[in-house]
């Protein structure tokens, strides 16, 4: 595939035509946006971290693979373990926001 344009940060040129692939990235956010990227380009993504349910829909990321669950699988691997469990009592954190996990163990409710 001939490419028009390089990628470039810097000094550093890149020519897609010579990437093979994408490792990352970490969260569901920048994932998407490299994946709307990439999939133009047709370079396939493989991300650590996201977990977004969007990603299920592999028209709208036909080049996105990820090697953690959803979240939605996620929450039924949790709720399944949950109720087969004899633990006498569970607690639930939801948080909404990024934390350090220095600030999280900060949190006087452990």
């Amino acid at each position: 595939m001939n490419f028009l344009f390089t990628l470039q940060n810097g000094n550093d040129r890149v020519n897609p035509g010579r990437i093979d692939g994408y490792v990352g990235a970490m969260s569901s956010d920048v994932s998407a946006d490299m994946a709307h990227v990439l999939s133009v380009l047709g370079i396939p993504q493989v991300s650590y971290g996201a977990s977004s349910s969007v990603f299920t829909d592999s028209q709208r990321f036909p080049y996105f693979l990820r090697t953690v669950p959803g979240d939605a699988k996620l929450a039924r691997a949790i709720v399944a373990f949950l109720n087969k469990s004899v633990l006498p009592d569970i607690s639930i954190v939801l948080l909404t926001v990024v934390v350090s996990v220095q600030k999280f163990l900060s949190c006087n409710f452990l």
